[in-house]
Parts: structure tokens; C-alpha cells; sequence
């Protein structure tokens, strides 16, 4: 039912809130919302898509969808990721210097439109957030299908994990560089400026990676 899921929307809500450290005060500070709004949608009542869309971005991640698939079962001491709610995201990048931009359709949830669009330029690469974060933990999950250039990145804190899946990676992270071939990994420093791409020696695309954080 409608309010049934609210309600579970509004416990999720609630924990991308704690996993993030902000009090009601803050999340609403930062979402530039009413603090009651946000109160009110974690108690499981209905308030507008665009206000969703503002305190998703304030807690850094996509907008959820409140009649979604649950993406993620929690037990008492693990968090699991189910494969029927998984969703792929499409990054495009303009410049190297700049974030690149997301966005999500229904078409890309094929492999063949996505290998279309990466092969010609439409997407640098295409992301899927694996929901099995702990609401106290640090880790977060993802795969990663790479096409071309990801940009220029580096973060506040934490460190990151690649394990490359199929294809080669090249890998640069300050003023070193490496190369990354298939059933090898890495460790880095994310507050390090980092970025990668598909190497020449890759066989074919997409290069695929699991890829893991600690914030």
C-alpha cells in the first residue's frame, strides 16, 4: 500500500541521515528545507518530489524513489544488497577538471544500449551502487562498467578499493601512474586527486570494476 511505503521510505530517509552524522537541524540546514518537512517525511508522510530531490542531494547521494524496490535488507549485523533492485546511473563528463554529470533512464538498465551509448560517446562510464552499506558502517560499494576518461576527483577523507573485473585500467593519483590489469587491485587515498580510464591493452570495453570506499 501507498502509506506502507512511505513509511518505509521515511525509515531509509532516516538512516541516510544517521550514516551521514546530522542532526534534524542540520540535514534541514543543508537541504535548504523546513525543519518539519523533514520530520514529517520521516514519519512516513507525503511531501513534494522537488523537497525529496534537495535533502537526497544534502546527504550526497541519488533520489530514492519511495515506491521503489527496497534496495537493501538489514539484519541486526549486516545490511544485504538485493540484485532485483539494482539500478545503473550513466556518467557523462565534459572536462576533465569538472564532476561529471549523472543520470538515470530506463534504457540503459540494458547491457546492449549501455555498450551503445559508452561506444559512442554518450557515457564515460556507467555506475552501480551496491546498497549494502551498514547505517553505522563506513564502506560503500559499487561496480562500474568505464568507457573512456573518468575525470579528475579527490574527496575530504577516506580511502578507496578497485579490484578490476574484466578489461585493464590505467590509474593515475597524484604524479604516479599504473596500470591495473584484470584480477588485480588497488588502495589509494582519495583526498589524493585521482582518475582512470580504459587502457589501450584493454581487449574491449567496458572495463569493469568493483569498487569500494570508506568515507
Amino acid at each position: 500500500m501507498e502509506s506502507d511505503a512511505l513509511v518505509r521510505y521515511g525509515q531509509r530517509m532516516r538512516i541516510l541521515r544517521q550514516r551521514a552524522g546530522f542532526s534534524i537541524r542540520e540535514a534541514a540546514n543543508r537541504a535548504k528545507v523546513d525543519k518539519n518537512t523533514l520530520m514529517k517525511l520521516e514519519r512516513g508522510e507525503a511531501v513534494r518530489g522537488s523537497i525529496r530531490k534537495k535533502i537526497c542531494r544534502a546527504y550526497g547521494i541519488m533520489e530514492l524513489d519511495p515506491f521503489g524496490p527496497e534496495e537493501t535488507v538489514y539484519g541486526d549485523h549486516f545490511a544485504l544488497h538485493r540484485r532485483d533492485s539494482e539500478r545503473w546511473f550513466r556518467t557523462r563528463l565534459k572536462e576533465v577538471e569538472e564532476p561529471s554529470s549523472i543520470s538515470f533512464s530506463d534504457g540503459i538498465q540494458d547491457a546492449v544500449e549501455r555498450k551503445r551509448q559508452g561506444t559512442y560517446g554518450f557515457a564515460n562510464q556507467f555506475i552501480k551502487r551496491l546498497s549494502c552499506d551498514r547505517p553505522t558502517g563506513r564502506l560503500r560499494a559499487a561496480l562500474l562498467e568505464v568507457f573512456s576518461d573518468s575525470g579528475w576527483a579527490s574527496q575530504a577523507s577516506g580511502e578507496g578499493f578497485m579490484y578490476v573485473i574484466h578489461g585493464t585500467l590505467e590509474f593515475e593519483i597524484g604524479k604516479e601512474r599504473c596500470q591495473i590489469e584484470q584480477g588485480s587491485a588497488i588502495t589509494f587515498d582519495r583526498t589524493i586527486r585521482h582518475r582512470h580510464f580504459p587502457s589501450e591493452d584493454s581487449p574491449d570495453l567496458p572495463v569493469v570494476i568493483l569498487y569500494v570506499q570508506t568515507d
